[in-house]
């Protein structure tokens, strides 16, 4: 059972790496296990940086916002801004959301346009 549910958090991770990638906005650090999965930084802009949280998981929205919630919430606390992903790793599908000052109430459908998108409005915001 443990095999499968690390094979699962692999493959989970091989595709956020592959989303991430595909905005080709980022330098992708690998995190510490005490820290964040990733670490990403703009090429652009050198001093914008967020972690990445990534979670396997085959939950609707509805249940990734309740089942999460505490993480969620620690998240709030860390001085940078957290991409939470949730990756199902079966249909290579998932969510993911930006934490910053507050939680959001829906998750965005992960694709590359909406990741792009997110990403360049977080540094935006970093900008004003």
């Amino acid at each position: 059972m443990e095999t499968k549910a690390n094979f699962k958090g692999f493959m989970a991770e091989n595709i956020a790496k592959t989303y991430l990638y595909e905005t080709e906005m980022l330098t992708i650090y690998e995190g510490n296990q005490d820290d964040f999965d990733f670490i990403c930084m703009l090429k652009t802009n050198r001093s914008s940086i967020f972690g990445v949280f990534l979670k396997a998981s085959q939950y609707t929205q509805a249940e990734i916002l309740r089942k999460y919630k505490e993480i969620r919430n620690q998240s709030l606390k860390t001085e940078i801004p957290v991409l939470m992903m949730y990756i199902n790793p079966v249909d290579r599908t998932g969510f993911f959301e930006f934490i910053k000052d507050k939680l959001a109430e829906q998750l965005t459908i992960l694709d590359s346009k909406n990741l792009k998108s997110a990403i360049a409005q977080l540094n935006s915001q970093k900008a004003q």
